[in-house]
């Protein structure tokens, strides 16, 4: 993922960042035309989720040691959020600042700026690695194991949900005109 405009210019270089299944997160350093390495953070155990970036450069990555990281642009932990699972799933960022993230543990975690929790919304199954999605309107869409589609009010209130045909395992996608698209893999 390269990091785009909507990162403070604070930030002097683009950075690509990489993910390892050593648990290892890697920032490369692309303006350097070799693609150095600019850091790397170490987790406890493997990280499957692809990394998301906020408007002020920080990074959140989960990890299957139950965490939730951000990291300052430089590299450095700003904080880390410990869920009762593994966390494949990738994090989305809501306009406010709150950031959204599964785990295996059934729960779609809504998190402030400051690691804080501000509140966290149980299903019944593993949210593994569907990443959430939202809509202009704040509703947040995440898949589960439990077969179901969530729509979830920015308040954590449950808006709605739809049984598909298996778990999802897929990301959301918003069309347009507000359609979610979502598979699910029929089990047997």
């Amino acid at each position: 993922m390269i990091v785009t405009s909507n990162v403070k210019k604070s930030i002097l270089f683009l950075i690509v960042f990489c993910l390892s299944i050593f648990s290892i997160a890697f920032a490369i350093n692309v303006s350097s035309g070799n693609g150095s390495l600019k850091w790397k953070y170490k987790t406890d155990r493997m990280i499957s989720s692809s990394p998301a970036i906020g408007s002020d450069g920080t990074i959140y990555v989960g990890s299957d040691d139950s965490y939730l990281y951000a990291l300052n642009p430089d590299g450095s932990l700003k904080w880390k959020y410990k869920t009762d699972y593994w966390i494949y799933s990738s994090s989305a960022i809501g306009s406010d600042g709150t950031i959204y993230v599964g785990s295996d543990d059934s729960y779609l975690y809504a998190l402030n700026p400051d690691g804080s929790l501000k509140w966290k919304y149980e299903t019944d199954g593993g949210i593994d690695f569907s990443k959430p999605a939202i809509g202009s309107d704040g509703t947040i869409y995440v898949g589960s194991e439990d077969y179901y589609l969530y729509a979830i009010n920015p308040d954590g209130l449950l808006k709605w949900k739809y049984k598909t045909d298996g778990e999802i395992y897929s990301c959301p996608a918003i069309g347009s005109d507000g359609t979610i698209y979502v598979g699910s893999g029929l089990t047997r």
